[in-house]
């Protein structure tokens, strides 16, 4: 297969005014396996690019078939209303919002809130999600998912990165142990029964 001209970078495709509309077929299939290829590997879109252009179509689709981390576009939370009322409990120690309620935390679980949820206490509610992650009640990537889709903020505003949750996580459980928070614990591992 011959190989094609493919922009250097996103901002190159831009400039040279492609539209969705204008692309073909094949085209629009070779930006979304870079695109997935991008997300499962956590590298920049642009390196993807660069790399891609010595790659038949062939080679990326394969490349990008075989990409098992892509990130979920929500948490894929696994809890019932009944469970989520048990969190509620804690999420009013761990994040701010209006309204306590089962709906509110479905839509930030399902990356559906108008906007970011502000956290009272980022290691907290890492050691939340974390826990709720081990235990299957939402993804393994819920740090990409956060970060991604901005779900969360800090207390001035600033939406919340993978890396922030992940220094916050390590601090607290350097600080205090593996088990950071008895009552957090005690709740996340009795929404089994």
């Amino acid at each position: 297969m011959a190989k094609k001209h493919h922009p250097k970078s996103l901002s190159e495709a831009t400039k040279a005014s492609w539209t969705w509309e204008s692309l073909t077929l094949a085209e629009n299939d070779r930006i979304r396996h870079i695109a997935n290829v991008s997300a499962a590997m956590g590298i920049d879109v642009n390196d993807v690019i660069d790399v891609s252009r010595t790659m038949s179509d062939d080679e990326l689709k394969t490349m990008s078939e075989n990409s098992t981390t892509i990130i979920p576009v929500t948490f894929d939370a696994n809890l019932t209303d009944e469970q989520i009322i048990r969190l509620l409990l804690i999420l009013k120690r761990v994040v701010s919002m209006k309204t306590y309620d089962v709906d509110n935390v479905r839509k930030w679980l399902e990356c559906r809130n108008t906007e970011p949820v502000k956290a009272k206490n980022i290691g907290l509610l890492s050691y939340l999600l974390s826990l709720l992650s081990s235990e299957g009640y939402v993804c393994q990537n819920w740090q990409h998912v956060a970060s991604e889709r901005k779900v969360f903020c800090s207390k001035t505003g600033k939406v919340i990165t993978r890396v922030h949750y992940a220094q916050a996580l390590t601090k607290l459980t350097t600080r205090t142990g593996k088990k950071p928070d008895r009552e957090i614990h005690d709740v996340v591992m009795g929404l089994k029964g």
